[in-house]
C-alpha cells in the first residue's frame, strides 16, 4: 500500500474548490480546518484528484502538498494497548511528524482523545 502525508488548508469556502464537490460535506465535518501533516493511504489519482483515505473516509483533492512515506504500523480505528496509560486505546488520527520522519498518533482512551503524541514504540497490537 502508498501511504503518504498531506497538507490542504481550507480557510475560506472558497477553499473547498480543491474538494471533489461530492466530498465537501464530509471535509467540512471531518476537518473543518483542513490537515497539515496528515498520513493517509494514497489510493493514486481520479480526473485530476488524489484520492485519499483516513479510516473510512475517501477524499478528492488537488492542489494539495502530498508525500509518499513509510506504511504506518497502525491504522485509524485500530484498538491498540497504549503502554503509557496500561489501557487499551483507539486509534483517532495519524500524523507525518517531519523532523523524526516516522508517524506519530492522537489516541483515545475510554472515549477521551489523549493530549499526548504516540510514536510506534508507545503503542502494541492486542493480539
Amino acid at each position: 500500500m502508498n501511504y503518504c502525508f498531506s497538507s490542504l488548508l481550507i480557510l475560506k469556502d472558497g477553499d473547498l474548490e480543491n474538494v471533489h464537490p461530492s466530498d465537501q460535506e464530509t471535509v467540512k465535518s471531518a476537518y473543518p480546518s483542513g490537515w497539515q501533516r496528515r498520513c493517509f493511504e494514497y489510493l493514486g489519482q481520479e480526473e485530476g484528484f488524489d484520492l485519499l483515505r483516513d479510516g473510512k473516509n475517501i477524499i478528492r483533492c488537488k492542489n494539495s502538498y502530498i508525500e509518499k512515506v513509510e506504511e504506518p504500523s497502525f491504522k485509524v480505528g485500530e484498538t491498540l494497548y497504549v503502554n503509557r496509560k496500561s489501557a487499551e486505546g483507539v486509534v483517532e488520527k495519524i500524523h507525518w511528524h517531519i523532523k523524526k520522519s516516522k508517524p506519530v498518533y492522537t489516541i483515545s482512551v475510554g472515549g477521551v482523545v489523549s493530549g499526548y503524541q504516540y510514536f510506534d514504540g508507545d503503542l502494541a497490537a492486542i493480539v
